[in-house]
Parts: C-alpha cells; sequence; structure tokens
C-alpha cells in the first residue's frame, strides 16, 4: 500500500485523470462542454461554439490536479494546475 492508502485507489485516481485529460478536456484546461447538465457527455465532444466550461469546474480540476500532486511529484498535475488557472 502507498503512503496514502490502498493503491487501486490511486490507480482509478489515475485512470479517471487520464480519461478527463485526453477526452474530456478543452485546450484552454475548460472541462465540461454540457450546459445541460453542467457537466460532461461523450468523450471527445467538445464543442467551440456551445462549450460551457464554467469556471467552477475549473477550480475543481485545480483542487484535484493539487490533491493529486500532494501525493507524489509529478509535473502533470502541476501542468494543468497552471493551466486551467490561466485560461479558466
Amino acid at each position: 500500500a502507498t503512503e496514502y492508502g490502498d493503491d487501486s485507489l490511486r490507480s482509478a485516481l489515475d485512470r479517471l485523470w487520464d480519461d478527463l485529460t485526453t477526452k474530456s478536456l478543452y485546450v484552454t484546461g475548460g472541462i465540461g462542454p454540457s450546459a445541460h447538465n453542467e457537466g460532461f457527455t461523450s468523450d471527445y465532444d467538445l464543442p467551440n461554439d456551445t462549450a460551457y466550461a464554467e469556471t467552477c469546474a475549473s477550480v475543481g480540476l485545480v483542487f484535484w490536479a493539487s490533491r493529486m500532486l500532494g501525493m507524489g511529484p509529478n509535473a502533470r498535475y502541476a501542468d494543468m494546475m497552471e493551466r486551467s488557472l490561466y485560461n479558466g
């Protein structure tokens, strides 16, 4: 087990992170393309003209990236915090 508990939980977090950042993230760091559900739709559904990408979603991403970074140094989490902060 890791310092923070069950390794399977960390593995699940990494899979969720990879899914979000490779299939549901705008170039600007915005997330959440749908105003209808204030959230996600299908993979790679990232419309430019109707992007919801609410500021509070970006804040949530920054908090999540910060927590992930706290579990061990990894530049991808710091980079995502920066992208979301500057563009969200």
